[in-house]
């Protein structure tokens, strides 16, 4: 399975009246972001961590995409819908509402929609090298696969 397939349960369930609805609608919207930028990653041959660590991951080398805004904008709403998910799957006292609901779904699609761009050789590897150099020195480590 694809996990960018969650997107088309989060579109059908995203207009419900029935809260628990909506609330799965921003999660499976944010869940089919997060593996698409899981897998954008691996594609570019950078070893993406498992379980809590992959989320951080993902959203703070999109956000050091500084050459290419559009990635630096998606990584910060990742992070942004991970917070709605975060509320959606955990805090049940604060209502989700329908608006906040069609936000998420809509920054997903639009998270979706920015990953699955072609990009060029020479972009993937100015991509490459800004992230090998943003690993090596803010975060004094390295995933790419050799």
């Amino acid at each position: 399975m694809n996990g960018s397939a969650f997107i088309q349960v989060a579109i059908k369930l995203a207009p419900s009246r029935d809260e628990a609805e909506r609330r799965t609608a921003v999660s499976r919207a944010y869940y089919a972001a997060f593996h698409a930028g899981r897998d954008f990653f691996d594609d570019l041959g950078f070893r993406v961590p498992r379980a809590e660590a992959a989320h951080v991951y993902v959203s703070r080398r999109l956000s050091a995409a500084t050459s290419v805004p559009s990635l630096t904008a998606v990584g910060n709403d990742l992070n942004t819908l991970r917070g709605y998910r975060n509320q959606a799957d955990y805090d049940m006292h604060l209502a989700m509402s329908l608006e906040k609901v069609a936000a998420g779904v809509e920054m997903a699609k639009n998270i979706l929609a920015e990953l699955a761009k072609k990009r060029s050789p020479a972009e993937q590897s100015a991509l490459i090298a800004e992230i090998e150099a943003y690993e090596t020195k803010v975060l004094r480590e390295s995933t790419r696969r050799s």
